[in-house]
């Protein structure tokens, strides 16, 4: 989808009512983001319970910047993509929360895609992916005037955050793209199950989960003793998915 030539400067959270605590930090780190001019524009897409989102709406309401924040709920999909694209920074704060230091949201994925800079908190793996000022904007923490210079940094310099975008759409096709992903969950296979004479793997992604087929002359060497050997195999491919993984063996 290619940018829109002229299009009033944004920063864009997609996201659940469900979340409304990070919502609300979202809303303090924005009043809080000092602007040259105008303010660029707040772009929330909420999904959820219609009272979690009136909530947050009436908060919205009495803001002082409420003209400047737009307000999106199930849009059609060409419409979401439109909305990454355009995007002058992609918004996804994580909590020091064993959820969220447990977790890493597929919607980064979604917007590293986007290849716009995306601006989050170095909770659980995200350091073991992004380099602040290089991949991403990445606050210290979860705290609201550590966020606010990060997103500070697209404002003040929009060239240098064009280029942290494009590094980090890399950095995600490197890491994420099911293809050059595939490639590396296969070729851990063969090495590990070597011995099992291992015909092909066959790899699907449904929707944020990973189904991974084996197709082996020996299964009996995979499975091992009461499933041992199959339940290490499950683990170790699950670190490489990042996502839910379910793994089948067929003789």
């Amino acid at each position: 989808v290619p940018k829109k030539e002229k299009v009033d400067p944004y920063l864009l959270f997609c996201g659940s009512a469900n979340y409304a605590e990070v919502i609300h930090f979202i809303l303090d780190s924005y009043e809080r983001l000092e602007f040259k001019g105008d303010p660029t524009y707040l772009y929330l897409l909420i999904g959820g319970k219609a009272e979690e989102k009136e909530k947050i709406q009436a908060r919205i309401a009495g803001m002082e910047r409420a003209p400047y924040i737009k307000w999106f709920s199930r849009i059609p999909y060409e419409d979401l993509i439109d909305l990454y694209v355009n995007a002058q920074g992609l918004l996804i704060p994580l909590r020091n929360t064993p959820q969220d230091r447990a977790r890493f949201p597929h919607k980064i994925g979604e917007y590293l895609a986007a290849g716009n800079p995306v601006v989050t908190t170095n909770i659980g793996e995200i350091k073991n992916y992004f380099v602040n000022g290089e991949t991403a904007y990445v606050a210290d923490d979860y705290d609201v005037e550590l966020y606010v210079a990060e997103m500070k940094k697209i404002i003040d310099d929009p060239a240098k955050a064009k280029a942290v975008g494009d590094k980090g759409h890399q950095m995600g096709l490197d890491n994420f793209d099911y293809r050059s992903h595939g490639i590396k969950i296969r070729d851990f296979i063969k090495e590990e199950c070597k011995q099992a004479g291992v015909a092909r793997v066959i790899i699907e992604r449904p929707h944020k989960k990973c189904r991974v087929t084996i197709h082996t002359a020996r299964p009996g060497v995979i499975i091992g003793k009461k499933g041992a050997d199959i339940e290490k195999l499950r683990q170790r491919v699950a670190k490489l998915t990042s996502s839910e993984l379910h793994l089948n063996i067929v003789e």
